[in-house]
């Protein structure tokens, strides 16, 4: 019985399986099968970055959608835990389906972890357990992001230095690691041309949405029409803006040292104009 449950995703077309979910969903007894992985319920899409791009309140709104089910407590952080990936040992994937409590109409589940897109080996990772699995990129002003990602560990008590000193000495705090850094990499995890190149050598393109966090804002409804549509639910339900996750900064960015920092940028933002078709003039100013 487990090794038959364990494959019905793999036969059942995605109308039943989808059909299967819901009815698995509204029956107590099930409903906690339909949270691990011998059941046909699976991770369908990610919102794979950027940090301080405007995840979370992507994260909030996508979890009010009737057909969506958001991990429980945003970053589920699976495939960006080298842990989980030993050599020659299956993923305990069940791990990750305990994150999510899928409703009567649950179509979609989703996982926000920002850190996807910058964690080197999570596209071919996603890839394994779910070759048809979306992403959705919000991507921010790159010294905007930096300067954001700076704030919440400052006032998070994780950060001791100003941000010039910071991105200063952000060589050097990365020098000493084996791998990628987590915690200060402000300007590293700017460099987006990069991390899209390695994401489109993993995973095809028709299966990444790429937004900028200022159309989320400037154009909520619009946006999130949009994203509806990609990820294939129903388009038409209607979600209001608010603020989420919005934090204070204790002294705005200088001008001055965000000229100076965007310049290190001009070469990556060119990339990524060409990647994706978009005028980022206004990234530059």
């Amino acid at each position: 019985m487990r090794t038959l449950l364990r494959h019905v995703k793999d036969f059942l077309p995605l109308q039943s399986r989808t059909r299967l979910r819901q009815l698995l969903a509204g029956v107590p007894l099930a409903r906690q099968l339909a949270q691990v992985a011998l059941c046909p319920w699976q991770v369908d899409f990610v919102i794979g970055g950027t940090m301080k791009g405007g995840t979370s309140a992507l994260n909030a709104f996508l979890d009010q959608h009737p057909e969506i089910r958001m991990a429980s407590g945003k970053e589920a952080h699976f495939f960006d835990t080298d842990e989980h990936f030993q050599p020659g040992v299956r993923p305990d994937y069940e791990f990750l389906h305990r994150q999510f409590a899928p409703r009567p109409h649950t179509r979609l589940l989703g996982d926000a972890t920002p850190i996807y897109l910058y964690w080197e080996p999570v596209p071919a990772r996603v890839m394994t357990y779910n070759p048809r699995m979306k992403w959705v990129l919000l991507l921010r002003q790159p010294v905007e992001r930096a300067y954001s990602h700076w704030n919440m560990l400052r006032q998070n008590g994780h950060e001791p230095l100003d941000f010039a000193d910071a991105v200063a000495q952000e060589p050097w705090r990365r020098a000493g690691l084996t791998g990628q850094c987590r915690v200060f990499a402000y300007l590293d995890r700017s460099f987006y041309a990069q991390q899209l190149r390695r994401l489109f050598r993993v995973v095809p393109r028709r299966q990444v949405l790429v937004l900028r966090s200022e159309e989320l804002r400037r154009d909520h409804h619009a946006t999130l029409e949009r994203i509806f549509t990609f990820l294939g639910v129903d388009r038409r339900v209607r979600i209001e803006r608010a603020a989420i996750h919005q934090r204070s900064y204790e002294a705005p960015l200088p001008a001055g040292l965000k000229r100076e920092l965007t310049m290190r940028f001009v070469e990556d933002i060119g990339e990524l104009e060409g990647l994706l078709g978009w005028d980022l003039s206004e990234w530059l100013v």
